[in-house]
């Protein structure tokens, strides 16, 4: 079965988040209120880019694009005419996220990644909460998965 595992230490603004991944795995779309900088310890990921951060259709793509896998997402993108990038990042790789950047991840087969968390400035929590509310509730602190 597929497992994923959060180790987090927090010194000062940061927060670095270690994930441990079995093989398939995947994240369906989001922003992070925080810039991220993923470094790719081992295996690789597939990421999906996208800026809809405060379009017009915000949620109901989101909600189109839930539980699907980058190549449908990718269609429901163009069918709004949405620009998209997709970027595999490789062992030893490191990629920038900036925050209120709409991304999905999709794994294949295991990896190690390091995730390095700047801090949030407080401006887009209230926003994500409105479109994952139900992400909100479970995630109290940095050990939820869902």
């Amino acid at each position: 079965k597929d497992f994923l595992k959060k180790f987090t230490y927090i010194p000062d603004e940061h927060t670095f988040t270690l994930r441990l991944c079995s093989g398939q795995w995947n994240f369906d779309a989001h922003f992070d209120c925080v810039d991220n900088t993923i470094v790719m310890l081992d295996g690789y990921k597939t990421i999906l880019l996208f800026d809809i951060y405060g379009h017009p259709s915000e949620r109901d793509i989101v909600d189109q694009m839930k539980s699907k896998t980058i190549k449908q997402s990718k269609d429901i993108l163009d069918s709004y005419n949405i620009s998209w990038e997709c970027v595999t990042v490789k062992k030893n790789e490191n990629m920038r996220i900036r925050k209120r950047l709409y991304h999905m991840v999709e794994s294949r087969v295991p990896s190690i990644l390091l995730n390095i968390n700047d801090g949030s400035d407080g401006t887009c929590e209230k926003h994500f909460c409105g479109l994952f509310a139900e992400q909100n509730e479970n995630c109290k602190d940095n050990f939820c998965l869902d």
